[in-house]
């Protein structure tokens, strides 16, 4: 357009607001808020860890401080003033200690002094073994939790003996450090000794280890890495050097220290502490292949089971192994015959932790100072002082039991969320160095002032001090110097909680060995217990590689028939690649729902671009990197409504065509410099099922929609689910003869299906939070997200609350107990490998047989799904953070037919479920009894619902009105009753406006129940009376929930429109769904037929009304006497004598017949001028057969078409496979807009097609029922309905009946409540004698209120706890997603760098969509032609690969102003230099990788020349092929001839055609560090 031929009088413009909802609108808030929570738990989460290890390790060596039994120091006592709080006040002046020995007492002094020292040894020792055995306590219930509601098996004998004698030497081991051993050294130096305890897991480690170098031997196997082997070796020496050497040291008297008392005990306790830690150690590995089975059985079936049995046996053999030690030993009776053991050990166990004295002294001199001896020796002065606090070994062993435990929590957390690094590793690394520095400073300041610790220590009480003097020199004689040796061999040993290879939100039994922790040496065992192996990838994934094997793997899908055979070494990187089909289906959608769907699949084709350059460009090893694909299908979506009556997208597949060009332009515009963006024409193909159309988006993912048509396939949602079940599992994995079985296998379990609705609103890490949960367990089978309803209205209000507490509270209680029963099809993920386990997708296509399969099957698809992976053993889970949003039904009318679809097919569900409870218990592991048990009581709960509901509101229409409750029974019923009867007879329009009524007036009866409750609240004047707990305990629930969900707090808002709405929703709702069970039908996005289709109709009976059929002899005969009178022409009254006269009275024109004449004319003008078409044109070979050119057939009703019958042509074959080739839609696909419809038209592949032919054969053929079958299908129906409803009904009946007699029983049966009894007082003062009466009022739970509080509040409160447990998991996943500024430096840097690059302005040089002051300063009239100038420009179609090379070397070209731009939008000001380096390591790992190409591919076909050479034939297509040597087509091909024995299909992963950009991705310093971390 020119300048004079613009219109500037009409620039001016309306734009929308552009507003942020669903999952858009993210709260800079929060998202600050959830950095600043993750500092916060980074730091938290280290003291926490850090406080725990050294406050349980150091209290554990206090407490052994109390059992010595040699001659232990005497420690100085802190007499101080009366402010201290403790003293003696008669001895002020005088130097004091505390008397551990009794060795300057005889007779029965000392005797009285020993069993005193007895008695406070005793407590310590009964405190060290519950201290020990409350970790095996916690593991024996957690094993028992799981072993109950979870599927646990008994392994095989070996497995439980190894884990029995290992868990029992561990038992002696423990026992005989704690009581023989470490008692009998100094604090110091029994700290120092445990460090020697890495014998046995050193052990393990050499034996595991295996090479992990760039390449492999000659012979394809790994083997000993000898720089490791020489530091395992001397890791072991310094272990050793604890065991042997240093007991030999200690065993000799140096006259400074006495010699330790049982040397012999010290290396067999330190070897055999950590026995039970060989698991941490087995992998897979040569030499240990008996230790990875049984470790494998432990994981997979049985390691709880196992647990149940083993804790309890090693809590009995740890007792009896201590009563022996300190029996022996003299701890208790200090080796005095005259104690009894007994006595003081068991029968006074209570009174040892009640109140007892100890012994001061005063310390006197050694020094004769008076002539006479007699004079000048003094007479020690003794005091026996109650303790301060009896309790103090109590409060001693509960902190040491909970700073343990807290290290343990804290620790397992920074696993799961992956700061381990940090907030793990590091913590308790420095815990024994930070106890050892403790230890001394706190021994040295004691020495200096006995009064030091007296505000938090006991004055009886201290850690066996050394006598330190110079330190130096005390190290060096005592050989406390080994200590580093010891500590620094430990840490090698446990040097792989540095390379953690657990998964995001891993589970304890992925990041630990054990079902639970010791507490003892917390530090050590945390280490020794985090697991070494484990499933986190760190491999760089080859783009090109991948395309290319993927464009191979198409091409040749037809080319083999021979398949590979199973070969483990075959799986390549590529093969565990995240793949994420997006399958979502579409019916009748409307523009606003398509638009929301749309964005969301920009926006993951946006961040799929993002990670690609990431990867190919700057080496970005990113675990969450995925292969992403979107697959729409779309039902119904052709018809006949043009003249030639061929088949075309309907308005629904043109109004998605408009949309997704016009959203893209809108998505993609900012990154293309707010210049238009046009998408390429869609390519189209032509298929069996219908036809299919495909675009590839500007960042590189593809989106394919299949348009279905209802004569060619099933069509409804089940359907389209199992097409493509079998397309994207069936034919690309299974039928893909190019991929090895194992390769398969590796593909099916890293392949995942996204089953999304036509209008869901998501973003890209919400499903990165669903794959999380399949990474983390493989057995999950599929998880669900976070469901949001959209919309604003009475109805949208209701679901938004119903949904948040069904997710808050149910949902999250499922995951918790046993698994989620349904993963909404609107947005979940299925894991492939379960999808195609047995009696699952093949049972998925069961067509509907019985009535009850027509409500399980088709009306709760989503549902039975789930059911069927639950029965096959798969785990189904919940995320709660996992958002996305699907507008939800806003009329009356929808909402109840949505629900008439998913109430019975739900129960249908969770029926069978229940009816197979011990197949599927037997099955998964995760589904217990007691889970079966709680979803059956939720199941009868729901059936009897709507009678408690009705009770409850009789029971408020008594309290209200004081009536008798059988009156309020009866006015309620009366209603509820016609509302059945309606459900029953009348149409469901009659129906649903009677339930729109009813619920007007239930809103104002609950208004009026609210009130009475407050009123009775109010009278009974107490908060814990019956009704304030019931009342409150609900309400109470929600608002707990919602503050626990500060993301969706807003919910509560609507949840009065919830309350009141009850009655309407669980009692009106259920009898419309029950009673409608016949019905169908889908109910929901319902169109109308237009005008054309009615018109057709019509037609049809104008055909059927001139069509002679055989009507019967009578009818035969009335239609002779024509007593129905003339075709067109009605009349009051009309009589006639056959054909001969006929006389109407008052006669009028039938209109209807009127335009059944007007269709038929006008449609025999249309036949007339097709045929006159037809004669004029001469239709080409090559071109399409018009179907109504070459029939016989005549529309025409003009002519009478009873004179002959109508006759069908049908075309020939030739005809037909043409008509496949270039169906009619092709042609009138958007003719006048080459933009939307002028892409290319493919076909394909004869292998693919033939897939569809044969699947829809076998499993797809279109269900066509005639009148007979669907009047069948309708009573089979009908009949099914009314046995349930007469069961529902009777049940409910019943129940109100039975809970009425009851109430009306209720002083016979009410019970008295115990909280907040009222009492009445009345004073009589005209009697003879005055008396004073008090009588008790008690508040009384009546029946009605007891079996609310039974049945509604019990699983309230089972629900409460686990929605707490699933928050911890809920936040967990937040902290673990949520990145910080320095967090992954690597990947977040060129992440950001990439998102910032997309927002640069390449006119502007600026970044943003921000203005510039000056363009402010230019006024409106400035903006509005600078934005017509814009909007004119002419869109192009947009690559962002391209655009990125583009605006990076803009960049790179500009580093000094770049920089400037990074720190304004605050990203540091080094990425620049980072993105530099990266991006040259990135070139360097390429040419490393070509050179390793090449010289593999000539190392192979050297190879191959040896093997040719051995005569080995090569012929025809089975030649050997050496491709391009480049870095798209680096691989060797290779065919031999099967004959031989060795066949190749042609592909990279062969037996010799390899391709190293799986092999070699890491450039050198990558694959030093997978070395390292791998040995580790």
């Amino acid at each position: 357009m020119n300048e004079k031929e613009k219109k500037y009088w009409n620039i001016f413009k309306n734009e929308p607001r552009k507003e942020e909802i669903g999952s858009a609108a993210e709260s800079k808030f929060f998202k600050l808020a959830e950095k600043s929570l993750l500092i916060f738990v980074y730091i938290v989460t280290f003291l926490a860890v850090l406080a725990g290890c050294v406050v349980g390790r150091g209290i554990t060596f206090f407490m052994l401080a109390q059992i010595s039994v040699r001659n232990r120091h005497n420690f100085p006592f802190c007499n101080g003033d009366v402010n201290t709080g403790f003293y003696i006040d008669d001895a002020q002046e005088k130097e004091l200690e505390v008397d551990l020995n009794c060795a300057d007492l005889a007779g029965a002094d000392k005797i009285e002094c020993l069993t005193s020292r007895g008695v406070e040894r005793s407590v310590w020792i009964w405190c060290l073994f519950f201290a020990y055995s409350f970790p095996n306590l916690g593991a024996f219930v957690r094993s028992l939790r799981i072993w109950l509601f979870k599927k646990q098996e008994f392994p095989r004998m070996q497995t439980f003996l190894m884990v029995l004698t290992m868990e029992s030497l561990h038992a002696l081991g423990m026992a005989m450090l704690l009581f023989l051993v470490l008692p009998e050294l100094d604090s110091l130096r029994a700290m120092a000794l445990t460090a020697g305890i890495g014998v046995v897991p050193c052990i393990f480690n050499m034996i595991s280890r295996r090479d992990r170098s760039i390449e492999e031997n000659e012979e394809g196997k790994y083997g000993f890495s000898w720089v490791y082997f020489v530091l395992d070796c001397a890791a072991l020496v310094g272990q050793l050097s604890a065991l042997l050497v240093w007991p030999i040291i200690q065993g000799s008297d140096d006259g400074k220290v006495p010699a330790h008392p049982y040397p012999w005990a010290i290396p067999l306790s330190l070897l055999l502490v950590t026995c039970p830690y060989w698991e941490t150690y087995v992998g897979r590995d040569i030499g240990l292949r008996v230790f990875w089975s049984m470790k494998r059985e432990l994981l997979e079936s049985s390691r709880y089971f196992v647990y149940v049995i083993v804790a309890p046996i090693k809590m009995i053999l740890f007792f009896g192994f201590m009563v022996l030690f300190v029996y022996t030993n003299g701890s208790v009776t200090s080796n005095e015959d005259s104690i009894d053991f007994v006595e003081i050990f068991f029968n006074n166990f209570a009174k040892s932790f009640g109140n007892h004295t100890f012994t001061v002294k005063e310390v006197t001199t050694d020094s004769i100072t008076s002539a006479v001896f007699s004079d000048a020796v003094t007479e020690i002065a003794y005091y026996d002082p109650s303790v301060e606090t009896p309790l103090t070994p109590v409060y001693v062993l509960l902190i040491q039991i909970g700073c343990s435990y807290a290290a343990y929590v804290f620790a397992k957390f920074a696993s799961k969320v992956q700061i381990g690094l940090f907030s793990f590793a590091t913590a308790v690394t420095l815990a024994m160095p930070v106890s050892l520095l403790t230890l001394i400073l706190g021994c040295g300041s004691l020495a200096k002032d006995e009064c030091v610790f007296q505000d938090f220590m006991p004055h009886s009480m201290a850690f066996e001090c050394p006598d330190l003097g110079d330190f130096g020199s005390y190290s060096w004689n005592q050989q406390v110097w080994m200590v580093i040796i010891w500590f620094l061999s430990f840490l090698w040993i446990t040097g792989h909680i540095w390379f953690p290879r657990s998964t995001r939100l891993a589970s304890s039994e992925q990041i630990f060995s054990l079902p639970w922790y010791e507490g003892l040496l917390i530090d050590q065992m945390l280490m020794l217990n985090r697991r070494k192996d484990g499933d986190l990838q760190r491999k760089m994934i080859d783009k090109e590689a991948m395309e290319e094997e993927r464009n191979k793997l198409s091409m040749e899908h037809d080319s083999y028939d021979t398949i590979y055979e199973n070969d483990i070494d075959d799986v390549r990187v590529e093969d565990k690649v995240t793949r994420i089909k997006a399958c979502a289906t579409m019916w009748h959608e409307t523009k606003e729902e398509m638009t929301e769907m749309l964005k969301s699949l920009f926006r993951v084709d946006l961040d799929y671009v993002t990670r690609s350059v990431a990867q190919k460009k700057f080496g970005v090893i990113d675990p969450d990197y995925y292969e992403w694909e979107t697959h729409i299908l779309f039902d119904d979506s052709m018809d006949k409504k043009n003249p030639e009556r061929q088949l075309e997208v309907n308005q629904f597949v043109k109004l998605l065509v408009e949309t997704m060009h016009e959203e893209a332009s809108k998505f993609y515009k900012p990154i293309n410099n707010d210049t238009n963006v046009n998408l390429s024409p869609c390519r189209k193909k032509p298929t069996p099922y219908g036809g299919r159309i495909e675009w590839r988006l500007p960042g590189g993912t593809e989106i394919i929609v299949h348009l279905k048509v209802n004569e060619k396939i099933r069509h409804k949602k089940r359907w389209s689910q199992c097409m493509y079940m079998y397309y994207l599992l069936g034919y690309q994995i299974m039928d893909n003869r190019a991929l090895s079985e194992a390769r398969k296998n590796e593909r099916a379990k890293n392949t995942y299906l996204l089953a999304l609705d036509g209008d869901i609103d998501f973003q890209p890490h919400s499903i990165i939070k669903l794959v999380d949960m399949m990474k983390k367990n493989n057995k999950v089978g599929a998880a669900c997200g976070r469901i949001h309803p959209t919309g604003s209205g009475y109805m949208p209000w209701y679901q938004k609350f119903e949904y948040a507490i069904g997710h808050w509270l149910q949902k999250a209680t499922e995951h918790v107990l046993g698994c989620v029963l349904c993963s909404p099809g609107c947005f979940s993920l299925f894991r492939g490998e379960a999808l195609m386990d047995n009696n699952v997708m093949r049972k998925y296509t069961t067509v509907s047989s019985e009535a009850r399969h027509y409500v399980q099957f088709d009306q709760g698809e989503d549902r039975w799904l789930c059911t069927l992976l639950l029965q096959q053993g798969w785990r189904v889970e919940y995320s709660a953070a996992s958002d996305a949003y699907t507008a939800c039904p806003v009329t009356f009318e929808e909402f109840y037919n949505q629900r008439r679809r998913w109430m019975p097919s739900t129960i249908m569900n969770i029926v069978d479920l229940l009816r197979d409870y011990k197949h599927v218990i037997e099955m998964n592991p995760d589904i217990s009894i007691f889970y079966i048990i709680y979803q059956g009581f939720l199941m009868v709960s729901t059936f009897v619902g709507p009678g408690a509901i009705f009770l409850i509101i009789a029971g408020a229409f008594n309290a209200l009105f004081h009536l008798s409750i059988w009156y309020c029974i009866l006015i309620l019923g009366v209603p509820v009753l016609l509302f059945m009867a309606s459900c029953y007879y009348l149409d469901a329009s009659v129906q649903l406006k009677f339930a729109k009524l009813l619920t007007v007036a239930f809103v104002l009866i609950m208004a009026a129940v609210f009130i009475t409750i407050f009123v009775q609240i109010i009278n009974e004047g107490s908060l814990y009376s019956p009704t304030a707990i019931s009342f409150f305990s609900v309400f109470g629930a929600f608002i707990i929930a919602g503050i626990l969900h500060p993301y969706e707090i807003s919910c509560l808002l609507y949840m009065l429109v919830y309350y009141f709405t009850i009655p309407s929703m669980y009692l009106l709702l259920v009898i419309y769904s029950l009673f409608n069970m016949w019905n169908v039908s889908w109910g929901t996005r319902e169109v109308p037929k237009d005008d054309f289709e009615e018109q057709q109709k019509k037609i049809e009976e104008v055909k059927q009304a001139v069509k002679p059929e055989d009507q019967g002899m009578l009818n035969n005969l009335l239609s002779q006497l024509n007593l129905g009178g003339k075709k067109g022409q009605k009349g009051g009254m009309e009589m006639s004598l056959g054909n001969l006269c006929s006389c109407m009275f008052f006669t009028h024109d039938d209109p209807e017949e009127k335009t059944i004449n007007k269709i038929s004319e006008t449609l025999a003008e249309v036949n007339n001028k097709i045929s006159d078409l037809s004669t004029k044109q001469r239709i080409q070979p090559s071109q399409r057969k018009d179907a109504l050119s070459n029939s016989s057939l005549d529309l025409s009703v003009k002519e009478p078409l009873r004179q002959e019958k109508m006759k069908v042509v049908t075309k020939p074959k030739q005809d037909l496979r043409k008509e496949e080739a270039n169906p009619y839609w092709l042609d009138r696909f958007f003719p006048e807009m080459p933009t939307l419809g002028g892409g290319d038209v493919e076909h394909l592949p004869s292998s693919e097609k033939k897939f569809w032919d044969d699947l829809i054969k076998e499993y797809l053929t279109p269900l066509v029922m005639d009148d007979k079958e669907k009047a069948e299908q309708k009573k089979g129906l009908e009949e099914f309905r009314d046995q349930l409803v007469f069961t529902f009904v009777m049940v409910n009946f019943m129940y109100v009946i039975a809970i009425t007699l009851m109430q009306n029983q209720k002083n016979t049966l009410s019970i008295n409540w115990p909280f907040d009894v009222k009492y009445n007082v009345s004073y009589n003062d005209m009697a003879e004698n005055p008396e004073l009466e008090m009588m008790s009022n008690p508040l009384v739970l009546e029946p009605i209120g007891l079996f609310f509080l039974i049945a509604f509040i019990g699983v309230m409160i089972l629900q409460i706890i686990g929605m707490f447990m699933h928050r911890w998991t809920s936040f967990s996943h937040t902290m673990a997603t949520t990145k910080l500024g320095k967090d992954a430096v690597e990947a977040n840097e060129v992440f950001n760098y990439i998102k910032l690059l997309f927002k640069y302005k390449e006119e502007s040089d600026d970044f943003g969509p921000k203005i510039k002051e000056k363009d402010k300063r230019r006024g409106t009239v400035a903006n509005l032609l600078a934005d017509t100038e814009r909007s004119e420009k002419s869109g192009g179609n947009l690559n962002i690969m391209e655009e990125f090379e583009k605006r990076h070397s803009i960049a790179m070209s500009r580093p000094d102003e770049f920089e400037r731009r990074l720190s304004q939008t605050g990203i540091r000001r080094d990425t620049l230099a980072n993105i530099k380096r990266r991006q040259s390591v990135a070139e360097r790992r390429a040419s490393l990788v070509d050179q390793r190409r090449q010289s593999l591919i000539n190392r192979r076909s050297s190879m191959a020349n040896g093997r040719r050479d051995s005569g080995i034939m090569f012929e025809g297509n089975n030649s050997l092929a050496i491709l391009q040597n480049n870095r798209k087509n680096s691989a060797v091909r290779f065919s031999i001839d099967s004959k031989q024995g060795v066949e190749n299909n042609g592909y990279e992963d062969s037996d010799y055609g390899v391709s190293l950009a799986s092999s070699y991705s890491n450039n050198q310093q990558d694959n030093r560090f997978e070395t390292i971390e791998s040995n580790f």
